[in-house]
């Protein structure tokens, strides 16, 4: 009776490692898609962001080999808890990275909006990410700034009429 219970506890806590698994490895992949994504639209890969992609596709691989592995189903417990904290750890240690940190506030800045405003006129065509701040950097980039609004104007009409 004794060993039915473990052996059931055991599958119990198995079938909830493994899904805290996926679902870190689902919000993880996630991640990288959008890390990967806003840094080739933004031009902003890196070695740190290309390593961060690497190890992320050798963490999806670790997993499957894991569930298809038939070993003992305490040692899986145990591995499989062991690829948890691995993956906690991978998630914390790539958001101190500064690259993916950059790309993180660039994906930010997009999703909500302050950059998309007027996105003609307060950010640089060819890099979305980065948002004019003042006067001086919109003529810097040879922009012309609107002083009643307060942002800069990029497109070639306003730029030759500047001149």
């Amino acid at each position: 009776m004794k060993e039915k219970l473990f052996e059931i506890i055991e599958i119990i806590v198995f079938l909830v490692i493994t899904l805290a698994n996926l679902i870190f490895l689902l919000f993880m992949c996630f991640h990288v898609g959008i890390v990967s994504l806003t840094a080739f639209i933004t031009q902003n890969v890196d070695i740190q962001i290309l390593f961060f992609a690497i190890f992320s596709v050798f963490l999806g691989i670790i997993f499957i080999i894991l569930i298809f592995y038939k070993m003992n189903l305490l040692n899986k417990n145990i591995l499989m808890l062991l690829f948890l904290i691995l993956q906690f750890g991978f998630i914390f240690f790539s958001l101190k990275l500064p690259s993916i940190n950059k790309i993180n506030q660039i994906d930010s800045c997009l999703d909500r909006g302050y950059c998309w405003d007027y996105i003609r006129n307060k950010c640089e065509k060819s890099n979305q990410g980065f948002c004019i701040k003042n006067s001086q950097e919109c003529i810097d980039r040879n922009g012309l700034w609107e002083k009643e609004k307060q942002y800069c104007i990029f497109n070639d009409y306003n730029v030759n009429a500047a001149k």
